[in-house]
């Protein structure tokens, strides 16, 4: 259940905004919701905590390139 996940993860980064897992994850569930700049906007947070990931930069680059 996608809307449960969300509620669960928002809990999550309530309390740990730094938690770059939880984002991730939300950022998906956003992606699979059909809200991308929702899903954007928690994988920018995620490259913020892990500037070094490739994955979350490929995302990035694709969500950004289906916004255009």
């Amino acid at each position: 259940d996608l809307q449960q996940a969300e509620t669960i993860l928002n809990q999550i980064v309530a309390r740990n905004p730094d938690h770059a897992n939880a984002r991730f994850t939300l950022g998906l569930v956003y992606e699979r919701k059909g809200d991308t700049l929702a899903a954007l906007e928690q994988f920018k947070k995620v490259q913020e905590l892990n500037p070094d990931n490739d994955e979350v930069r490929k995302k990035i680059e694709a969500l950004k390139e289906n916004t255009e």
